[in-house]
């Protein structure tokens, strides 16, 4: 439910950011970011990008925060577009 948001941003902390960041900054990771996303601000993007050096980050035209529900064939396409680049 939607109570359980406020727990979650409890938790996430900049002191916890940072230390999950120092674990994982080296890793390569692939962020699917919507042009339209009204949820988390923009100005994280900047960070991460910075954050994870070695990072693919992909601005998807059109999408929000939920393109898994606003554009189920879109977002499909997309995670298997990537997993076949992956392991094909």
């Amino acid at each position: 439910t939607c109570a359980a948001f406020s727990l979650f941003f409890d938790l996430i902390t900049p002191a916890w950011y940072r230390s999950v960041q120092q674990f994982l900054q080296d890793e390569r990771y692939y962020f699917i970011w919507g042009e339209k996303e009204r949820v988390v601000a923009s100005r994280f993007l900047k960070y991460w990008r910075k954050d994870f050096p070695h990072s693919t980050f992909d601005i998807v035209p059109g999408w929000d925060h939920f393109p898994m529900l606003d554009q189920p064939e879109e977002f499909y396409n997309k995670i298997i577009g990537l997993y076949s680049l992956k392991f094909a």
